[in-house]
């Protein structure tokens, strides 16, 4: 079985016989390697009427605010071909090779260089291949400082060179002689400073460098994302130092593993030597002089799940106490190097991904929040055994991964990257016994089943309220169900085969009742001139049937479901195998979502009469909802981005000279009473407005009649047309705080959120009529992925004010805190145009 641009072709070998099917299958046509891929186009972002389940994964991910990242890895494929297939496929970008080049990870110090066509290299012979034109949403440096398995050799060579006379580390470097250079002199941090170690001036050399060199580079609007630091906190291995936590002389691994693990008697003094805790505060602050406006992570590995291991307690704490030190550290970059086996005793890495760690890791990402950083997942892989390469199993787990940690980062709502690390595999080893990575495209550029479940996670998560299932996934997930067939995962093929009569079933959450679309992605294999039957059920009663046609098909029934938890089954239930031929039925994909799905794009209008729940109500001939008594039409709506909308009705009231009240409810809670004016039967109705903030997700709109009335010679009643869903991108406000210490608001800021579209002009400060402030402000600008677009300080004495035209729709944010240490407040005013 293999899929050609999301179709299927699938082999008529032996009948119903599984080895035979295969054998068939690899013997039909099949996908060329790619070798030079189209030229990129930048997909749009999508609509309202845009279909997310059919949308490429890049689109999905800018409408999300996501950074969907790949690796930079120019040794895999020719310059021209990586450019184009990651131009088309994600928006942000990994360079790997750039930065942990020409840092402290082996000392070189190589600056950056554009060549004649704007493409970013750091030598002639490796380029970096990412365009100044910049089609990707993000850039992500990876890394500054590494200590990895050994010290950083510039603090070893130091050290040895200084062995015999301390004072040696005091002494000026030779490149900071006579005045000094822009990274031995950096305005408002610790130099120019005579007596500053060697080590000191060697970071300011190794760091500021290259983050300056990053965005001169890249330009002044690019987004920057940059692990200062990876690897510092190390897991816990038999014998030897790691990171910052040395080993004491002929300490056991159990008593280095409790002394490291922070119970509560646990004091920091303990950190030894204690100033490398200071140096990578140090490094924190320089990158942030390099570059303002750049995202800095502190990178780390297995440190996912909190409560598995004790090391995520590690990093969490490391980090805290940075920031309180002051040095400007915005995320903690999450490896998940997984493995495919189960980790020895010992070690604590994953391993194994089990489902089972997905609340955990939601859980941890969610959490840090709590110390003002944001999580990213930075390096995302699978190492397999070289023979293992298309090993069902191994594909399955893969897959399920995959889904499981882009499900726990978009979940958290503190996490907006994923980064496949190693999305690009080579050919698998020639021996058994070697390992590789398992990457999310084969070395041709064909998609593994993982590739596929990212896509429809995006797309889940795109539409707030849906469910998205792989039936392959079925047979071995606890609560699912799978009868009369085989899961399949071969190359260019993912989802559930129906050989006989059969179902798959699997637990589903409606949030509310109301319309929804049943996906379902399948394959019909006629026998006897008809097709397989899909049997659509949901708690065992019919929904409905599908005669499901050869090759790839997308069905979309519409149902009206209640709210609650229940079992979604799909069964095939005519099968037949005579001679010639065997009928079958393919289940690549299944998905339950809300039909109206409510972007920030456009209104989003409902027809009233087709409301998913109607109570007394009916439908006249013109396509008008009527309500004759008191009673009720309500629907589930998708709202893809929280902020304001308006809620803008049409309809009027008839048979009586009274005003029919009319309640607009959301999530059962009355928002307003719609006094609608009475016309004759058959009018265009009049138009009624509320303004309401809608949250991320999926809610209940009701429009309920409620004073009905029939008297001798009247009858009360209620026509009604379009309910439309508008965003509101607002024009005016004000926002009014108090802080202290925000460390030039870096730290302890009061935050508020204004949506923009793109092409608009924000206005936001202290120095517009009807503003107010005191003390020294300070404000900061991020956008809907917290990656900081604009800051202004002392635009009119102490007071601060920013102007910035929006590049791309969204929500955005202003930090609003105080210069250095210093107390202040304030009244914000703001406008849009």
């Amino acid at each position: 079985m293999l899929k050609t641009n999301r179709g299927y072709w699938l082999g008529r070998g032996g009948v119903g016989v599984l080895l035979a099917l295969q054998a068939a299958c690899l013997e039909g046509p099949r996908e060329e390697p790619v070798t030079e891929p189209a030229p990129a186009v930048r997909s749009e972002a999508l609509t309202d009427a845009s279909d997310p389940f059919t949308a490429p994964a890049r689109a999905l991910a800018d409408e999300l605010g996501f950074s969907l990242n790949i690796q930079h890895a120019p040794w895999i494929l020719p310059g021209d071909s990586w450019k184009t297939f990651a131009a088309q496929n994600f928006n942000s970008y990994t360079n790997l090779g750039e930065l942990s080049h020409i840092t402290l990870k082996n000392g070189v110090d190589a600056p950056i260089y554009l060549d004649e066509l704007g493409w970013a290299v750091s030598d002639a012979n490796n380029p970096t291949y990412y365009p100044a034109s910049q089609p990707f949403h993000v850039m992500r440096g990876h890394t500054n400082i590494w200590y990895g398995v050994v010290l950083p050799p510039w603090f070893q060579t130091l050290d040895a060179a200084c062995a015999s006379n301390p004072n040696c580390l005091l002494n000026q470097p030779s490149w900071c002689a006579n005045g000094g250079t822009a990274d031995c002199n950096i305005s408002g941090m610790y130099a120019p400073n005579p007596t500053a170690s060697l080590r000191e001036h060697t970071l300011r050399r190794q760091v500021f460098r290259p983050v300056k060199s990053l965005r001169e580079g890249m330009g002044p609007g690019a987004r920057i994302q940059v692990d200062v630091s990876n690897e510092m906190v190390r897991t816990i291995f038999p014998g030897g130092n790691y990171g910052i936590y040395d080993r004491i002389a002929g300490e056991s691994d159990l008593t280095y593993w409790n002394r490291v693990a922070f119970p509560d008697s646990r004091v920091w003094s303990d950190i030894r030597p204690s100033d490398r805790l200071y140096f990578l505060e140090l490094a924190f602050r320089i990158a942030r002089a390099a570059d303002p406006a750049a995202r800095l992570f502190f990178n780390d590995y297995d440190g996912q799940v909190e409560g598995y291991g004790r090391k995520s307690r590690a990093i969490k704490e490391v980090v805290r106490i940075l920031r309180a030190r002051g040095a400007p550290v915005n995320g903690i970059g999450l490896q998940f190097h997984l493995k495919d086996v189960d980790p020895p005793p010992g070690f604590d890495h994953l391993g194994r991904w089990n489902p089972s760690y997905q609340p955990a890791v939601e859980s941890y990402m969610r959490g840090l929040a709590d110390i003002g950083v944001e999580a990213a997942v930075t390096e995302f892989d699978v190492v397999v055994k070289g023979n293992l390469a298309e090993d069902e199993g191994v594909l399955r787990r893969h897959s399920q991964a995959a889904r499981g940690v882009l499900d726990a980062c978009i979940d958290s709502g503190n996490c907006h990257t994923f980064t496949a690390w190693g999305a690009i595999e080579g050919s698998p080893p020639p021996s058994g016994t070697q390992t590789f990575s398992r990457g999310l495209f084969r070395s041709n550029l064909t998609p593994v089943p993982a590739w596929w479940t990212l896509s429809r996670g995006l797309a889940r998560a795109v539409v707030p309220g849906s469910s998205v299932f792989e039936p392959e996934w079925f047979p071995t997930t606890p609560g699912y169900a799978a009868s009369g067939g085989q899961s399949f995962l071969m190359p260019g093929a993912d989802g559930y085969m129906l050989w006989g009569n059969g179902s798959l079933s699997a637990p589903v959450n409606i949030p509310v009742t109301g319309t929804y679309v049943y996906d379902v992605w399948a394959t019909g294999y006629p026998a006897a001139g008809q097709n397989p039957i899909a049997a659509l059920s949901l708690d065992s009663t019919l929904q409905g049937t599908l005669s499901v046609g050869p090759g790839a098909q997308h069905y979309m029934p519409e149902w009206v479901l209640p709210a609650g938890s229940h079992t979604l089954s799909v069964a095939f239930t005519n099968d037949l195998q005579t001679a010639s031929e065997d009928r079958n039925l393919f289940i690549d994909a299944l998905a339950i979502r809300p039909k109206h799905r409510v972007g920030r794009q456009e209104c989003h209008p409902l027809q009233v009469a087709t409301m998913g729940v109607k109570e007394g109500a009916t439908l006249n001939d013109y396509g008008w909802g009527i309500l004759f008594t008191n009673g009720a039409y309500k629907e589930a709506v998708s709202v893809t981005k929280s902020g304001w909308y308006t809620l803008r009705l049409v309809g009027y009231g008839f048979g009586s000279p009274q005003q029919a009240s009319l309640d607009m409810r959301v999530d059962g809670v009355r928002q307003t009473t719609w006094l609608l004016a009475s016309q004759p039967w058959g009018s265009a109705g009049s138009t009624y407005e509320l303004n309401v903030y809608l949250t991320r997700g999926t809610h209940e709109l009701a429009l309920a009649f409620t004073n009905d009335y029939t008297g001798p010679s009247e009858d009360l009643n209620v026509a009604l047309g379009t309910l439309s869903v508008c965003p509101i991108f607002e024009l005016v406000g004000q926002a009014t705080y108090a802080a202290s210490n925000t460390n030039n608001a870096t730290l302890s800021t009061v935050s508020t959120p204004v949506s923009l579209q793109g092409g608009q002009t924000l206005t936001f400060g202290a120095c517009s009529p009807g503003a107010t402030y005191s003390g020294d402000t300070y404000l900061r600008l991020f956008d809907s992925r917290s990656v900081e677009v604009a800051f202004n300080d002392n635009a009119c004495g102490g007071g601060s004010q920013l102007t910035f035209t929006a590049p791309t729709s969204g929500t955005y944010t202003v930090g609003m805190g105080c210069r250095s240490s210093g107390a202040c407040s304030g009244r914000m005013v703001w406008s849009v145009q």
